[in-house]
């Protein structure tokens, strides 16, 4: 599906004052310890990915649960949108009404059984594409964190939130031989699935290190990456269920039919 990105509003961008590489390697490192503590959240992203012309949906995901549902809008087709849930290891798309099989408007995809039988991975937030990677925000920071060149751009206000911006690029090569945590090793992995080899991240955030918004830039093998994510409702409670039995049909059972 083509769809069709908007972006958050920023304004009031002032200089930076002259921070020190310490100073502002430290601050993106609070920035990833606090952003390490993000259980839950809310989110919209908006950009181009590989094979994705313009991409916007907003998403709501328990990282803790990993639970996750993202609303998909379409540039062909203005007002339509396609919805996806992941709950206990399966992903749900909405098929909607005009499409339903059998009445039933929600097709299921069991990532256990998916990977037994194709060798992909039973990890749902993997499965699912890189859109569903690309907006853990302790990830993104974490790396962020790690990279020498990474320097304070100056002060903008983020839909009305005062925040610092930071910017780095990093190359994916240098970062592979650094010793990098678990969390930071799989983020960096799933750049380099996409044959990335430098990636530019921007991120800003308030001056309690809590992440608004990040961006992330590069080339891959199959064309441009620029998202940007932005970030709301932090640890909000989050409830997001598995459709009801009655309104769901497993992806197999629909092809067939």
């Amino acid at each position: 599906m083509v769809v069709t990105g908007c972006g958050s509003d920023s304004s009031g961008a002032t200089g930076s004052k002259g921070a020190s590489p310490e100073d502002t390697a430290k601050a993106v490192k609070a920035v990833a310890d606090t952003s390490a503590k993000i259980t839950t959240m809310s989110y919209t992203m908006s950009g181009r990915m590989p094979g994705v012309e313009h991409l916007a949906l907003d998403g709501t995901q328990d990282l803790k649960a990993q639970t996750m549902e993202m609303t998909m809008k379409s540039a062909k087709a203005p007002g339509r949108q396609m919805v996806l849930r992941m709950v206990d290891g399966a992903v749900y798309v909405d098929a909607g009404q005009a499409r339903a099989a059998g009445g039933k408007r929600w097709l299921k995809m069991d990532m256990k059984q998916l990977a037994k039988t194709t060798g992909q991975s039973a990890n749902p937030f993997t499965a699912a594409g890189p859109s569903s990677q690309q907006q853990n925000p302790a990830a993104q920071a974490a790396l962020l964190s790690r990279t020498k060149s990474v320097k304070k751009l100056g002060t903008e206000t983020v839909n009305g939130t005062r925040t610092t911006h930071y910017q780095g690029t990093f190359d994916i090569n240098a970062l592979e031989a650094a010793r990098l945590n678990e969390q930071q090793t799989k983020a960096l992995e799933k750049f380099k699935a996409m044959k990335v080899s430098k990636i530019t991240m921007d991120l800003w955030a308030t001056s309690d290190h809590q992440l608004v918004k990040f961006r992330q830039q590069a080339t891959t093998a199959q064309g441009p990456l620029d998202l940007t994510t932005t970030v709301k409702n932090i640890n909000a409670p989050v409830h997001i269920q598995a459709p009801p039995a009655d309104q769901t049909q497993y992806l197999a059972q629909a092809s067939r039919s």
